[in-house]
């Protein structure tokens, strides 16, 4: 059983492809069955939120959570220590100020839906002030220790800086609240030990803000690259489904009108009314494939209707079914038509008028079997042409399944068809 050749044509490669490429793009719109089909492809759209909005919105609330727990570190500090400052009100004052701050902060990140440059630049005054007004509540000897709860909610700030400024403006507010720190802090009656504490505390500013400067560009940046990959990824994925729908197309022409219009020309057929029956058949069956309608019935009932088919012919099909196990309709569909490609190599090559048919469960799946006792071909010497490539392996590859082919010259050729079920 030899594989039918391809045949040519004296238009131009590169006008044929841009045709095709239209009408497939055109056909894809028109079968939405087929759409569903290939809906797992990747394509470029999307109703849910984008990766990069995704990546906003995390560290918009980190940002947030953070600041929440610098203000409840301040009212511990305050309410547990309000006797050792020495104006333990004013420490209020400023927890009441930087509190209604960040109430405003958060409201304004929320109805915005992101912390931009007024809120931070805002954020990054409050700071200041506060530094300057806890000082003025504390002794000279508490504003290294906890009681200065400032400090750690103004590092809060500069970190946030680097979520809704530039690197510049980032730097100078960073110098601006480290450099407040220092200035309420150190005193010349202060110990030694106290003013490494606060030369420390200070260089907490920028060191926090270079680390969540990196983490955040370093997330910004494989976000890009995320958003990058999809929309490749979404190109190939089209160009994929064009592909398939493409040679779907040739597929249904090669293994039903062609093949009349083949045996029509070439004296093979002669023009009678069941010739007539056989176009109507076949013009019915493209029509319903262009439409996205699937075939009804099971395997059994497809492989009873090839035998039907080619019986018209004068090829005598025998078919054994064992115990038959559910298939999708679309795995049906291709297991169908790859039978009929190698049913139409043995009328057409094989030279014998009878061809055994045996589908039977094996390996997870449905295995079939086409065998015929004609003549026989070398499958080293004779290339495999469209109608084994496409017709054959191409449709089972696209439901997961595979084709083996075995033939040898004088003792028939055997086609071993295998589909998992689903």
């Amino acid at each position: 059983m030899n594989d039918d050749h391809a045949a040519t044509s004296t238009a131009d490669p590169e006008h044929r492809a841009e045709c095709s490429d239209s009408i497939d793009r055109s056909l894809i719109q028109q079968v939405p069955g087929r759409a569903r089909a290939d809906s797992h492809l990747p394509t470029g759209g999307g109703a849910g939120e984008s990766d990069t909005t995704i990546i906003e919105n995390g560290l918009k609330w980190t940002f947030l959570a953070i600041r929440m727990v610098h203000l409840v570190q301040g009212v511990i500090c305050v309410a547990s220590g309000w006797s050792t400052y020495r104006r333990p009100r004013v420490a209020a004052a400023v927890l009441g100020m930087v509190g209604a701050e960040s109430t405003w902060l958060l409201v304004r990140v929320i109805r915005r839906r992101n912390v931009d440059a007024l809120a931070i630049r805002v954020d990054a005054a409050i700071g200041v002030m506060g530094l300057v007004g806890l000082a003025s509540a504390t002794s000279v000897e508490d504003r290294t220790t906890s009681f200065n709860w400032m400090l750690p909610y103004s590092v809060g700030t500069a970190v946030g800086l680097v979520v809704g400024v530039g690197r510049q403006e980032g730097f100078a507010e960073v110098a601006a609240l480290s450099g407040t720190y220092l200035g309420t802090t150190v005193r010349p009656s202060i110990r030694p030990g106290q003013i490494v504490t606060a030369l420390a505390n200070a260089a907490s500013y920028a060191g926090f803000h270079a680390v969540a400067a990196a983490v955040v560009r370093r997330v910004r940046q494989a976000s890009e690259e995320l958003a990058e990959a999809q929309a490749e990824s979404a190109v190939r994925g089209e160009r994929l489904l064009i592909e398939r729908e493409r040679n779907r197309q040739h597929r249904l022409l090669h293994d039903s009108a062609l093949q009349t219009l083949e045996g029509v020309a070439n004296g093979l057929i002669d023009v009678d009314e069941s010739i007539r029956g056989r176009a109507r058949a076949e013009a019915r069956r493209l029509r319903q494939a262009l439409s996205g309608i699937e075939p009804e019935g099971d395997l059994a009932d497809a492989l009873d209707r090839l035998a039907a088919d080619f019986a018209s012919e004068g090829l005598e099909v025998t078919c054994t079914l064992g115990e038959s196990s559910p298939l999708r309709a679309a795995t049906t569909l291709a297991l169908a038509e790859a039978v009929r490609e190698a049913l139409r190599n043995v009328k057409k090559y094989a030279g014998t008028p009878t061809v055994v048919v045996r589908a039977e469960p094996s390996d997870g799946g449905m295995t079939v079997t086409v065998r015929d006792q004609g003549q026989g071909f070398d499958p080293e010497v004779i290339a495999p042409g469209f109608g084994l490539s496409q017709s054959v392996h191409g449709r089972l590859a696209e439901v997961n399944g595979r084709a083996e082919i075995w033939s040898k010259p004088g003792r028939g050729t055997r086609v071993t068809l295998w589909v998992p079920v689903e």
